[in-house]
């Protein structure tokens, strides 16, 4: 790598949205697509998002940067540009194997093991606050639009991922949310099961070895 750096690029593990509902009877855990913001009918929908750190960094190593990458393709929503927000979510949760297609805005109810709006796995684990447990303040904020690959980079993604790498039984992932103050203001992007692998979610991370070169 540059300057003894090296970079790997982490596939998501598991990616789920969570759709507002007062019986936590939707899911879409392994549909091909996840959704954060609010529907048409201002129903809100956040997506978790967990990335195997200590399964593709050496345990030591000193974490450099990190940048989540994402696809929208622009399935739903419109191209007005909303912010979405990166939280550390602070409870597990799962993936499922509900896939409600394409595009999938909506969801399509909930089977066991999955994750829902109030459900860390369905139907027997609950999350404390319907919507996830997640920790404000958000860690890095971007901007989206309409059809396009997004970056969340801040040095708080870098400190989550150096804390992940040290203490993954602590690896809860994020959440990302979308803009909850009005309607329609939906964001999709492509998850870990769709078919384009370019399009799937990645962690980039830059990392040193552990008193190696650059650490």
């Amino acid at each position: 790598g540059r300057d003894g750096l090296i970079v790997v690029t982490i596939p998501a593990r598991r990616d789920t949205t969570l759709y507002e509902d007062d019986n936590g009877a939707l899911a879409n855990g392994a549909g091909a697509t996840f959704f954060a913001g609010t529907s048409e009918d201002n129903l809100r929908r956040r997506a978790a998002l967990h990335f195997d750190v200590v399964g593709n960094i050496p345990a030591g190593s000193i974490i450099k940067d990190a940048t989540l990458r994402l696809y929208n393709p622009g399935t739903v929503g419109t191209d007005t540009a909303h912010n979405l927000a990166l939280h550390l979510l602070s409870r597990d949760w799962e993936e499922g194997p509900v896939d409600a297609g394409e595009p999938g805005a909506d969801g399509a109810p909930s089977e066991t093991g999955e994750s829902t709006w109030l459900h860390t796995v369905f139907d027997t684990d609950l999350w404390t606050t319907p919507g996830g447990d997640f920790v404000s303040p958000a860690r890095a904020t971007t901007a989206v639009a309409g059809v396009g690959t997004y970056s969340w980079n801040a040095a708080e993604l870098l400190a989550d991922t150096q804390t992940w790498l040290d203490d993954p039984d602590n690896n809860f992932g994020w959440l990302l949310l979308g803009d909850e103050t009005a309607a329609n203001t939906v964001k999709a992007f492509r998850s870990d099961e769709h078919s384009t692998l370019s399009q799937q979610p990645v962690l980039n991370v830059v990392f040193s070895l552990n008193g190696g070169p650059g650490g």
